[in-house]
Parts: structure tokens; sequence; C-alpha cells
């Protein structure tokens, strides 16, 4: 059970720091590019 909760919160840290990073290409829409695949972020709304 520790294995999962120190995951879920690397995971929720990692994320964290990623958008801190790209939120302005995530707001833009623009590609992100990793290792060989390229990305595109898009901030959408979701509709409940």
């Amino acid at each position: 059970m520790v294995y999962v909760a120190v995951g879920l919160v690397s995971f929720l840290l990692g994320y964290g720091v990623c958008f801190k990073w790209f939120k302005k290409d995530i707001v833009e829409g623009k590609p992100i590019a990793f290792n060989e695949g390229v990305y595109v972020a898009s901030k959408a709304k979701i509709e409940p």
C-alpha cells in the first residue's frame, strides 16, 4: 500500500511540474516534443 501512495504522490508531483513548465504551450495549443513523439497539448473544457 505504501508503494501505491508513493507512486501516486510521485505522479502528481511530476504532472504538476510538467504542467508548470508547459503551461504556456498548453494554453496556446503548441506541440510539445518529447524523445521521439510530438504531442499537442490542448486545454479542453470537459463537459459533464
